[in-house]
């Protein structure tokens, strides 16, 4: 039998059709897998760290808590600031070498120079002493050492030789105990020779006893006064108090003794 043009023809079309839409379907799927393969390539080229940045700024970050002050407790303290504990060795003004067991002295200290009160002459020394001037014009603070006691010595045995400071050189260098008032009251600045009349120098020394609390020192003394010339030794017992070797007043009637110098060789030469 034959076919008719018509039939033909709409076979060829609905053919066409089909093939439109196979190729519409192909063109499709096609444009979604570029789709979804350029998807995946900007997931894979984001960095850990956008990533996380991203994580970061969509989460609320918490609050910071201020840091705690130091306490006072916490902060370091220098030593410079820390205050040593004070066993009572130290100098009135400031003199290092404090020496606080039994010590013996077989020299003569070292003297920086020999220093007038009036006009005798006593031993100086940066060191020993004396550190110190108190505004009535004497000489005060010596070294808590057995050098340091000489020079307190020194002076001492000098020093009444100038009246103008001989009663408030008194009131420092004597120790309290049961004789001091007495021992004032005896000291009376007119009975003592004027200035210019009366000189002292220095021959020596002898330190009898050291033991860091209280020293025994005998100076030896050339004085000259008006028609006399004669050598003289003084013992001074010495006691630390309050920073400073003072003559002690305890047990002794007049705190020191004067008595006619023995042979040279019990004596350690200091002469100016």
């Amino acid at each position: 039998m034959a076919t008719s043009p018509t039939r033909g023809l709409s076979t060829l079309r609905l053919l066409g059709i089909i093939a439109a839409a196979l190729v519409f379907s192909l063109i499709l799927q096609t444009v979604l897998l570029l789709v979804t393969i350029g998807a995946l390539r900007e997931i894979s080229a984001t960095t850990p760290n956008e990533a996380s940045k991203r994580v970061e700024s969509s989460t609320p970050s918490p609050k910071r808590k201020p840091k705690a002050k130091a306490s006072a407790s916490s902060k370091p303290v220098s030593k410079a600031s820390r205050k040593p504990a004070s066993n009572g060795s130290a100098s009135v003004c400031g003199l290092k070498g404090a020496v606080l067991k039994k010590s013996r002295l077989t020299r003569a200290p070292k003297a920086d120079r020999w220093d007038f009160q009036g006009t005798a002459a006593y031993p100086y020394s940066k060191k020993y002493g004396p550190g110190a001037t108190a505004a009535q014009g004497y000489k005060y603070c010596y070294q808590h050492s057995p050098e340091g006691a000489v020079f307190a010595a020194a002076y001492h045995a000098i020093v009444s030789g100038d009246p103008t400071i001989q009663m408030a050189h008194a009131e420092y260098i004597y120790a309290p105990g049961p004789n001091r008032e007495r021992i004032l009251a005896d000291l009376i600045p007119a009975s003592y020779p004027r200035v210019g009349n009366f000189r002292v120098r220095t021959l020596g020394f002898r330190l009898l006893q050291y033991d860091g609390k209280t020293a025994t020192v005998a100076i030896v003394s050339y004085v000259t006064i008006p028609g006399k010339q004669f050598e003289a030794s003084n013992t001074f017992p010495l006691v630390w108090v309050d920073g400073d070797w003072k003559v002690s007043t305890s047990d002794h009637d007049s705190g020191e003794g004067a008595e006619a110098p023995g042979s040279a060789p019990d004596y350690i030469p200091w002469r100016t």
